[in-house]
């Protein structure tokens, strides 16, 4: 895939002020942090939020998008790629020649809309789980998946899989 655009290297300041789309991508930990002392540079911005909490916040309770958001409420949260392995990033399909899904979850309609079409446009197939609260499920669904490809030796590859009988936009 050839990505056009100018990319270079800056602080992470520098990066939340001039993007119009910000990827947390640090380990959980860390992210409410990250985010809280960028508030003000993420004000309005679109930040999609990749991490997990494996058991950092109560389960079921609160997901990790949203104790995260709370630091930097003002920014336009989506969760996206929380239960797709790292491993399987540049590799959009299945071994069936199937689209790997991408489950996402966010209450700001157009930002999730513009996620969903990144997320196309790589190649994976988004999934619209919904409203933000919805990441709760998400993250107890990678420990799951964890688990499994585990049990059955997946080698950390997996990924869930929605089935349904009507053609996702763009499959």
């Amino acid at each position: 895939m050839q990505v056009e655009g100018n990319l270079r290297g800056g602080s992470l300041d520098e990066a939340a002020q001039e993007s119009e789309i910000i990827v947390v991508a640090t380990p959980f930990c860390d992210a409410a942090n990250t985010a809280g002392a960028l508030s003000a540079a993420l004000a309005g911005k679109l930040v999609v939020d990749i991490t997990n909490p494996f058991g950092a916040v109560p389960p079921g309770q609160i997901s990790g998008i949203e104790f995260n958001a709370r630091a930097a409420g003002s920014a336009r949260w989506v969760a996206a790629y929380k239960t797709n392995c790292w491993k399987t990033l540049d590799e959009p399909q299945l071994m069936d020649g199937s689209r790997r899904d991408v489950l996402v979850c966010g209450d700001d309609h157009q930002a999730k809309q513009t996620v969903i079409e990144l997320i196309e446009q790589t190649g994976f197939r988004a999934v619209d789980c919904g409203q933000l609260t919805n990441a709760r499920t998400l993250d107890l669904m990678v420990s799951l998946m964890i688990e499994l490809d585990d049990r059955y030796q997946c080698h950390t590859t997996s990924s869930w899989k929605f089935f349904n009988s009507q053609p996702a936009r763009g499959q």
